[in-house]
């Protein structure tokens, strides 16, 4: 195997655009992501990094077809698929969000976030019962976790249960004592 010089400059290209990803150069990160992807445009990484880039500026339904591609060419990228569930969410597909969030979860289970957005996901598509049933599990399986007893909050408010709102607000701030979030939601429940 010989590497071509396109191979090279397209590994150059994914290095440089993960480094102005995790540098928050979110302009930089969308340079180099339509570089690698002119470079190569069947690779996962390259789709994937132009997809963090648009989703990170905003551009929520450009951010989802690129990480559609890339999801088609790597099917069992956890990882890839939790970003995909986000620019869905954020595009307001909220039933796709549901799937992705489900299949990234399968991939990896023991990463309890993946489950928490298929939760949210569903709250958002107005079954919250199924969310409180899912974040129910979560807070059980993750005890230690403040996020879905934070979330768990917020669906039984919105199914009419303030005071057992009040109770898991309560429990994630145990947990989470600075959350902002968490004591605006106690303020409120």
């Amino acid at each position: 195997f010989i590497a071509l010089p396109n191979d090279h400059l397209l590994a150059q290209a994914l290095q440089a655009g993960s480094a102005a990803l995790q540098r928050g150069d979110w302009n930089s990160a969308l340079s180099h992501g339509r570089s690698a992807v002119a470079l190569a445009p069947g690779h996962a990484g390259a789709r994937s990094l132009l997809g963090l880039a648009l989703l990170q500026l905003g551009q929520f339904t450009a951010a989802v077809t690129e990480l559609e591609q890339a999801a088609s060419r790597d099917r069992n990228n956890a990882g890839l698929l939790g970003n995909l569930a986000q620019a869905y969410t954020m595009a307001g597909r909220h039933s796709d969000a549901h799937q992705a969030y489900r299949r990234a979860h399968r991939l990896a289970p023991a990463h309890w976030p993946y489950a928490q957005g298929a939760a949210i996901a569903l709250a958002q598509q107005g079954k919250p019962a199924e969310a409180e049933a899912l974040l129910r599990r979560l807070t059980e399986q993750h005890p230690q976790q403040a996020a879905p007893r934070y979330n768990l909050g917020n669906v039984l408010l919105e199914l009419g249960k303030p005071a057992e709102a009040e109770q898991s607000f309560h429990a994630a701030l145990k947990l989470a004592p600075d959350d902002p979030d968490i004591r605006l939601s106690l303020g409120t429940a």
